[in-house]
């Protein structure tokens, strides 16, 4: 039990409290109160320790009101020990404050807490202090650090054509786009089938080398993700390559070689300047940049730009004498005066290579047949009348057909049928009725007699045609 003053004195229930002078513990003698000043008071403290928390003793400290600190320690090892101490004989006052510490017996927990009380003379006042205890942390913890990246995205892709012969070549290309500043976007093309002329370019070409649909997949990539595409195109398996040119499969000569101006998909090969205006051309032969250029493109008339463009233009520069200012002529047009006069003439200047004397167009087919072809046999030129007429007519239409680009012109009768079949009656050729015309006869028997016959008109035209062939290809190709 605690003594206390003779005055009422409230000691709260706690683990321990504080005396200024001794500590009072219960005994067998009787309960007395000490003796206290007029002008002072005294203090029960009581001590709330953390659960689980063992202390050996406990510190405390009363400071306040210009007093010398009050300390002590409070010795609590003993089982059955309360935590609490009175402390008599401050002096009356307003906020002292009473600070207590504690350290557990294995070092690891320290324990600290305060309150504020007031002393009243003659009476006992009473202070509650809760310590916080604390232990050292025994967890840890991460931090985590992330990064955005912007995935790249395929902006464009193209192919084309999408279908070509198995050998063919398919134009592939791809753009894409990264938001993330200084990425190096890299770009990777595959296939079910058929290889890339390189696969790591952004544009670049397909080889179909394999009959069939094929896939393509374009995938771009920035090195953390990627965006990937596809597109189907087709390989298709054609005839090309027999040598017999067949038109329902999409042919144009047969067999495919650079002789033959015939590509590895049986497509001619057009020639600027064989005087046959072919795909991609607009005009054929080139008149050395007049009104058909070197490519075979045309030349749009200009007055003043050096060029006499017929026939729009007689001539140019304008020169206010001999070439008005809309570039026509203003002296009688002569040959060999620079200007072609389209009513008189077909070329300029005249004495070259491809201009005669007369300022006309010279034939090279017809120079090359005449040089190199046995006109005994070949060529329609010794025959007249309606055997001049037809023979022509046949060659014109070899020629335009280009169904003998190997020289031999039996195809153009023939067609598709079979030796056998054409004797049958069953020729189907691009020429037939020029074939017909030409024998005088619907008769394959007749036909077949007089063919290479110089003796006939037909002949005469088949002859001339294996000597293009032979000896004039690149001035008369087929």
């Amino acid at each position: 039990m605690i003594r206390t003053s003779t005055s009422k004195a409230v000691v709260l229930t706690a683990a321990l409290l504080f005396s200024s002078t001794a500590f009072i513990n219960c005994s067998s003698t009787k309960n007395t109160a000490p003796t206290v000043a007029a002008d002072v008071g005294t203090v029960g403290l009581a001590v709330k320790l953390s659960p689980g928390v063992d202390v050996d003793k406990v510190d405390y400290k009363i400071t306040g009101n210009g007093i010398t600190p009050v300390t002590g320690s409070i010795v609590v090892s003993d089982p059955g020990a309360s935590v609490s101490v009175l402390v008599n004989g401050l002096p009356a006052g307003l906020g002292y404050l009473v600070e207590l510490t504690a350290v557990s017996t294995d070092g690891k927990t320290t324990c600290g807490g305060s309150g504020t009380f007031d002393v009243v003379a003659n009476q006992t006042s009473s202070v509650t202090v809760a310590l916080q205890c604390k232990t050292p942390k025994t967890t840890g913890g991460v931090v985590v650090g992330g990064t955005f990246n912007n995935c790249p995205a395929l902006t464009s892709y193209t192919a084309a054509p999408l279908a070509v012969a198995v050998g063919g070549v398919i134009a592939v290309g791809a753009t894409a786009s990264d938001l993330d500043p200084m990425t190096t976007l890299t770009f990777a093309w595959t296939a079910t089938g058929g290889s890339f002329a390189s696969a790591t370019s952004a544009s670049t070409s397909y080889n179909c080398s394999a009959a069939g649909s094929q896939t393509l997949t374009i995938t771009v990539s920035d090195g953390n993700c990627t965006d990937a595409a596809t597109i189907p195109v087709t390989c298709v398996a054609l005839d090309c390559g027999n040598g017999m040119v067949q038109p329902d499969k999409g042919e144009e000569c047969d067999p495919p070689s650079a002789a033959n101006l015939c590509d590895a998909n049986c497509k001619i090969i057009p020639v600027c300047g064989n005087s046959k205006l072919e795909t991609g051309e607009q005009c054929d032969p080139p008149d050395m940049g007049v009104s058909c250029s070197a490519t075979c493109q045309r030349i749009a008339p200009v007055c003043g730009n050096g060029i006499v463009q017929p026939p729009t233009e007689q001539c140019d520069p304008p020169n206010g004498t001999t070439c008005s200012a809309t570039c026509q002529s203003q002296v009688p047009p002569r040959c060999g005066d620079g200007i072609v006069n389209q009513a008189s003439e077909e070329c300029e200047p005249p004495g070259t290579a491809t201009c005669d004397a007369s300022c006309k167009r010279i034939d090279l087919c017809a120079a090359c047949e005449a040089a190199q072809c046995d006109s005994t046999i070949a060529g329609c030129g010794p025959l007249t009348g309606t055997d001049k007429t037809v023979c022509l007519a046949l060659v014109a239409c070899i020629r335009a057909q280009h169904c003998a680009p190997t020289g031999d012109a039996q195809p153009c009768y023939c067609g598709t049928a079979s030796d056998i079949g054409c004797l049958s009656g069953q020729a189907n050729g691009k020429c037939k009725a020029e074939v017909e015309a030409a024998a005088k006869s619907t008769d394959p028997g007749i036909i077949a007699n007089e063919f290479v016959d110089p003796a006939f008109p037909i002949g005469r035209a088949t002859n001339l045609i294996g000597c293009d062939k032979d000896s004039c290809s690149m001035q008369c190709p087929l």
